[in-house]
């Protein structure tokens, strides 16, 4: 049986650094399951993407291991491209459209899961496109591709 161990690291010049060893600690896991690519439309339903901009469609799947609960919805998520962080879009809604579940807003309890797809509305011409949970801020999030 692993135990879990939480040690706390007091680092040159006053950082502090926690380190899981050996261990079950308390993360959240957000998994894009596209290869951490996405994919890109000018078109989701009848909502066409502004000349200069492009939908982009992002799966991932969302996983609490350890903790009470975490808040999932697409509107707390956002893409960085270029140091700017575009929100989800609100053609999220209508991603079934084109044959993708949307990511639903649920409360995920300790080891669960979710998965579904966010829209965000981007400029065109780059291939960064990080995903990041913009919601409560004292929660260890960790981000995988698939």
């Amino acid at each position: 049986m692993i135990k879990k161990i939480l040690v706390t690291v007091v680092v040159l010049f006053g950082f502090v650094a926690s380190l899981c060893i050996a261990g079950n600690c308390a993360e959240i896991v957000v998994k894009r399951l596209d290869s951490c690519t996405g994919q890109t439309f000018d078109r989701i339903g009848n909502n066409e993407a502004p000349s200069d901009k492009t939908f982009l469609v992002a799966g991932i799947e969302v996983t609490n291991s350890g903790y009470d609960s975490f808040n999932v919805d697409p509107s707390l998520f956002g893409v960085d491209r270029n140091n700017i962080l575009y929100r989800n879009s609100y053609v999220t809604y209508s991603l079934r459209d084109i044959g993708f579940q949307p990511l639903d807003s649920v409360t995920v309890r300790a080891g669960g899961s979710i998965r579904g797809y966010i829209a965000f509305e981007i400029p065109r011409g780059s291939n960064e496109n990080n995903i990041e949970y913009v919601g409560r801020g004292d929660r260890y999030i960790r981000y995988e591709c698939a």
